[in-house]
């Protein structure tokens, strides 16, 4: 998201007739970065395509409007009325009164530098019944998409197919369920620029997913046939995102973030108790003592001696005998360590609003800190009333919230701040189910899955890490963004393991927000990630090798202070090895120019902070 160094405050409001006229207003940000143009074809379908400031088309003349009581509103308008027009300091907004026939509905876009976002306003006296959109993309020629595969049912309705690219025109034959693809599209243009797809501010709604119709398009598909909505919703924003390199393809998620709305200041009025932090986790692992009350206990303790923030109980905890006193003495005891404890819960149990709050209710009498809520496994309208309502009901009790099983997010952190991550990917726990994660996906995920915002994908797997090493699967964790990082690796194998004692002090000074982060240039979706990362006054780079062979990369601190000396405190693979790591330390300043020959499908953590004067 462009930031301009002025806000304009202004509001203007002109109520402009096209009904007679052959061309619309052409619509645009602040700066003019990029253009939006409305058309009407012969039939009077309402069209829109998507410019950059040079001329190039991003969106090639693409359909507009929404099914709404069996009527398909956009497909033959009859008048449109550009009712109000706000500038912002980083974006246009614009709000069109539409008429087809005897029915009137609103098209709200809003332009930023690097993003066109739309919604359809409806103003009805009662609840209508939405049975499609519209709504569609046509991309450019010649251009590749990342998508998520989904050679299975269940991999569309929880985000969890491993990330790969194909032809834009194949994308309607490439899956073998079928044209539907899960959000968000990347698509990489043949001049090297991002065009990403996705929607923000889910609420009330269904879920958007992506039918690919062949011809370069794709248009809004939803998981049922139809679904009831209030009759004045406003529905999700359908964004465009565009980028010219990777480093502005990861600012993506802070768009979806700007448009979704403010939080409640009376249920968000002490926010104290949304704490980010590390967990440590007993259910990847799965001792022979797994969810036993002598084996949770241990894992107090390795929270303790990582210096981790949680401990997170999952799918058994509620096998306890009298559990609800067990789970209130477990968490004094982990609270005399300064740690919270997280519970998990199936969704289904808790469908029920009566049951719903009983079960938080006793949650937060035992003094619990956040709810793991699992297997929604859907984005049915259904299913995104009850996470917005688990959200509000957490926030009612001082809970934060980890939603399992689901879609990716569109935004819902900046509304609900007590939403610390979400899955909505394909993670590490596909490890211990025999699956394990290619070095590619991995490579891919901060390009694709992670732009849209934080994901649980449970980091770290250095007794199971498959066909990745060590330092690939430290990197991981320093790479992906989730405020609330679950660690996947039973921290026992971590302490007591001597070829990993040098991690441990990366383990324990982890980060889980940052202060900036930008994306280096030689990084390639697929098959090289390479991050700089800033927390505080200390550097990270952050390096992830996606092929199955060795790659050079040259290290240029460029970012660094003139005139300082920096200690370096490299972790990277023992050569040849896959399971060692070493830790190389040397003193740097922004001159110079460290290579390192990365292992196949390896990884590199570069801490980089001020050298102490002895």
């Amino acid at each position: 998201m462009k930031a301009y160094p002025l806000y304009l405050g202004l509001v203007i409001l002109v109520c402009l007739s096209f009904s007679a006229c052959n061309t619309l207003p052409v619509i645009q940000d602040p700066m003019g970065y990029l253009k939006v143009k409305l058309s009407l074809t012969k039939d009077r379908q309402l069209q829109y395509n998507l410019t950059n400031r040079q001329g190039d088309t991003l969106i090639y003349p693409s359909n507009l409007g929404v099914r709404v009581n069996q009527m398909d509103l956009g497909a033959h308008i009859d008048k449109i009325q550009l009712k109000e027009k706000h500038a912002a300091a980083d974006y246009m907004d614009y709000l069109f009164m539409l008429q087809q026939d005897d029915f009137q509905f609103e098209l709200q876009i809003r332009v930023y530098g690097d993003a066109m976002a739309y919604r359809y306003r409806l103003s009805q006296p009662s609840d209508v019944r939405i049975s499609g959109e519209l709504s569609s993309w046509t991309f450019p020629q010649k251009s590749r998409v990342w998508y998520f595969e989904r050679n299975s049912d269940w991999k569309l309705k929880s985000y969890a197919g491993l990330w790969m690219s194909t032809s834009v025109d194949s994308l309607s034959i490439v899956s073998t369920e079928g044209p539907i693809q899960g959000k968000p599209l990347v698509v990489e243009t043949s001049r090297g620029e991002y065009i990403s797809v996705s929607e923000a501010a889910l609420y009330d709604y269904s879920g958007m997913r992506l039918k690919a119709l062949g011809n370069r398009q794709v248009s809004v598909n939803f998981t049922e046939k139809q679904f009831s909505v209030n009759g004045s919703i406003h529905t999700p924003w359908r964004v465009t995102f565009y980028a010219k390199n990777l480093n502005g393809l990861i600012q993506m998620k802070n768009v979806l973030y700007d448009l979704n709305p403010k939080p409640n200041a009376s249920l968000f009025a002490d926010t104290a108790y949304i704490k980010p932090g590390r967990s440590v986790w007993s259910w990847w692992s799965k001792d022979a003592g797994y969810m036993s009350w002598q084996n949770e206990i241990k894992f107090i303790d390795y929270a303790d001696q990582l210096t981790f923030e949680y401990v997170l109980l999952d799918e058994g905890w509620e096998k306890w005998p009298n559990k609800w006193q067990m789970l209130a003495n477990y968490c004094r005891l982990a609270r005399l360590k300064h740690i919270g404890v997280w519970v998990w819960k199936h969704s289904d149990e808790v469908r029920d609003p009566i049951a719903m709050n009983a079960f938080l209710d006793s949650v937060q009498h035992a003094v619990a800190v956040g709810v793991k809520v699992d297997f929604m496994n859907s984005e049915a309208k259904e299913l995104i009333d009850f996470e917005k309502g688990f959200l509000e009901a957490c926030a009612k009790r001082k809970l934060m919230v980890d939603l399992h099983g689901c879609q990716v997010p569109t935004g819902e952190a900046r509304r609900f701040p007590n939403e610390m991550t979400r899955e909505g990917v394909r993670g590490m726990e596909l490890n211990t189910m025999g699956e394990p994660l290619p070095a590619w996906h991995n490579t891919a995920l901060p390009f694709t899955r992670m732009i849209v915002g934080h994901a649980d994908y449970t980091p770290m797997s250095f007794s199971k890490p498959g066909r990745t090493t060590w330092a690939h699967q430290l990197a991981t964790a320093y790479m992906y963004d989730s405020p609330i990082m679950v660690m996947a690796e039973n921290p026992g194998f971590i302490l007591k393991n001597d070829s990993l004692r040098v991690v441990i002090p990366f383990i324990k000074e982890m980060p889980v927000t940052w202060d900036s982060t930008w994306v280096m240039p030689e990084s390639k979706i697929g098959r090289l990630a390479v991050m700089i990362r800033k927390k505080g006054k200390v550097y990270y780079a952050v390096v992830l090798n996606g092929m199955n062979r060795k790659q050079k990369w040259q290290f240029k601190p460029l970012f660094l202070a003139d005139n300082e000396v920096y200690l370096a405190n490299e972790l990277l693979d023992k050569p040849g090895s896959g399971r060692g790591v070493i830790l190389r330390k040397e003193s740097i300043n922004k001159d110079v120019v460290i290579p390192f020959d990365l292992e196949p499908n390896g990884g590199l953590v570069v801490k980089i902070e001020k050298e102490i004067n002895n």
